[in-house]
């Protein structure tokens, strides 16, 4: 499935991270999953950037690795699944 999203109002300068939720409707419902848990687990929510996604001994692990400059690709399953990361795509570029 493909969708397009028209994002606007970053600030210049700052740093911004991607996250998809899973098994979850919105990023609200995945952050009460979080919030109603005893720890931070990727079966709810996994950020782009490795350090938000510790392993079951607190690691970082990659869920997902940037393909260029403006694509991030996530891996839906990063302890488990097939690391191919191509699960979700995202691109943050023009479209021409």
């Amino acid at each position: 499935t493909k969708a397009s999203y028209e994002l606007d109002g970053f600030i210049e300068g700052c740093y911004y991270a991607s996250y998809i939720t899973l098994n979850t409707a919105s990023a609200q419902d995945a952050l009460q999953k979080l919030l109603d848990s005893s720890s931070i687990s990727s079966d709810h929510v996994l950020f782009s950037m490795d350090e938000a996604n510790p392993d079951l001994f607190g690691q970082p692990t990659a869920a997902a690795i940037p393909f260029a400059s403006d694509i991030i690709a996530f891996e839906d399953m990063p302890y488990s699944g097939d690391m191919d990361f191509n699960d979700v795509v995202m691109f943050y570029g023009d479209f021409i």
